[in-house]
């Protein structure tokens, strides 16, 4: 990341809530509809997610028991007919999110996951399902943005509202408009908080507002292939 930017994992935790009822909240994906979750400080400290117990099963009314075909399957002790737990509305078994991941099928975006397998699209990252995305084309839904989450850029919920332009404050990645970042406030013209937003910007075809300039988001040697033309305007440091 770009030296003396806010951690870019941070997201709003009052914007709405993700994943199928955990904790954590703050960014909205594209796809499903679903929200996805991750959520910190703006203190630099690595995402916290928490990924939803969802509904417990009273081991008096049904053991779990395996599935030949996948998945797994619960009997009623009162038919003793086995059920499907990938289709019974609740979180049990291996699964990361109701009725989806493990060994049911894999999950939608922005529900809860533990690896790549469990997401039908994008990737898992910080425990919940996002497609990535490029902070320069700004390509992910309406009402979402392209903001850096963990190692890289993801779609989530777009947290300004009427705040989020060049200059204003923020404390939270995603508390800045689409095509903005939320960086160091000593790099931001006129800025008197810890953090502002400040525009992306491309590396190679610069055009940034005076008297910033733009600066590479990741350190040298850091940016993953297809994120190398990746900066953001900032007063020279």
């Amino acid at each position: 990341m770009l030296v003396g930017c806010f951690d870019p994992s941070d997201v709003d935790p009052m914007s709405t809530s993700l994943g199928d009822g955990g904790t954590a909240e703050g960014s909205g994906t594209s796809g499903s509809g679903s929200d996805a979750s991750a959520s910190a400080s703006a203190s630099g400290s690595s995402t916290q997610t928490s990924t939803s117990v969802g509904t417990t099963i009273d081991p008096g009314e049904s053991s779990t028991v395996a599935d030949p075909d996948g998945g797994s399957s619960s009997e009623d002790t009162t038919t003793g007919e086995p059920q499907d737990t990938c289709a019974n509305g609740a979180l049990d078994g291996d699964e990361t999110s109701v009725d989806c991941g493990g060994s049911c099928p894999p999950c939608g975006v922005g529900e809860s996951c533990a690896t790549n397998a469990d997401c039908a699209m994008g990737e898992c990252v910080t425990e919940v399902c996002l497609l990535a995305c490029h902070p320069i084309q700004q390509n992910c839904a309406d009402g979402e943005g392209c903001y850096p989450v963990d190692i890289g850029f993801f779609c989530v919920q777009d947290a300004s509202a009427a705040m989020g332009a060049f200059g204003s404050e923020c404390e939270y990645i995603n508390a800045c408009d689409p095509g903005l970042a939320c960086i160091l406030g000593e790099l931001v013209p006129n800025c008197t908080t810890m953090g502002c937003c400040s525009p992306f910007c491309d590396v190679t075809d610069p055009n940034c507002p005076a008297p910033t300039t733009c600066l590479g988001f990741f350190e040298a040697g850091q940016a993953p292939p297809d994120l190398q033309d990746v900066g953001v305007c900032a007063l020279p440091m």
